[in-house]
C-alpha cells in the first residue's frame, strides 16, 4: 500500500513537472517557441481558428490542460503502471499549485 502510494506520488511530480517543461520551452523566446507557433498555425488553418487553439491547449499551451494527455502518455510509456484517473486529477491539482507559483513569469503565447 504504502510503495503503490509513494510510485503514484513519483509519477505524479515527474508527470506534472514535464507539463510545466513542455509548456515553458514553448514560451516566446525559448527553443521551441517557432515549432509551437507552427504547430498551432497548422492546427487552425486546417480546423479553424477554434478548434485549432483547443488542440494547442492538452499538447503545449496549458499545464491543467496537458495533465490528461501526458498522463495518458506516460501512463502507456510505463506500462501500465498506475491508474490514469487519479493520476489525471492528482497531476492536475499539482499543476494548478506550480502554476500560481510561476504564473508571473509565465507567457501565454502572445
Amino acid at each position: 500500500m504504502i510503495y503503490e502510494l509513494a510510485k503514484h506520488l513519483i509519477f505524479t511530480v515527474i508527470i506534472s513537472l514535464s507539463c510545466i517543461a513542455v509548456n515553458a520551452v514553448t514560451w516566446k523566446g525559448m527553443i521551441f517557441y517557432s515549432l509551437a507557433n507552427s504547430l498551432e498555425s497548422f492546427f487552425i488553418a486546417v480546423m479553424g481558428p477554434e478548434a485549432g487553439c483547443k488542440i494547442c491547449m492538452p499538447l503545449f499551451r496549458c499545464p491543467m490542460c496537458m495533465s490528461g494527455v501526458w498522463s495518458f502518455v506516460f501512463w502507456v510509456l510505463f506500462s501500465f503502471a498506475f491508474n490514469p484517473v487519479l493520476m489525471v486529477l492528482t497531476v492536475c491539482g499539482l499543476n494548478v499549485i506550480l502554476v500560481s507559483f510561476i504564473q508571473n513569469i509565465m507567457d501565454d503565447g502572445k
